[in-house]
């Protein structure tokens, strides 16, 4: 049982490379201010992270965080 899980994790690998390899994470690393919150919701949304709170949703007159920058970065990191 734990070796299938194990397999299982091993092979999410290359999607998180593969998804610090896109386009969006790029501008989302060399963004700032509100167009780094609105890159790294579309981010968050389409990868499917954990948002902040439950259901939430951001403004687009005045947009908020809605996923930690933490997951943010460990998708997006490079190494």
């Amino acid at each position: 049982m734990s070796q299938l899980f194990f397999s299982a994790a091993l092979s999410l690998l290359p999607l998180a490379r593969a998804a610090a390899e896109l386009p969006s994470c790029k501008a989302w690393r060399d963004s700032q201010g509100v167009e780094r919150i609105r890159l790294g919701n579309r981010l968050g949304e389409a990868q499917y992270l954990t948002k902040n709170r439950r259901l939430q949703s951001s403004p687009e007159e005045a947009p908020i965080s809605l996923y930690r920058v933490s997951d943010l970065r460990r998708l997006c990191d490079q190494r």
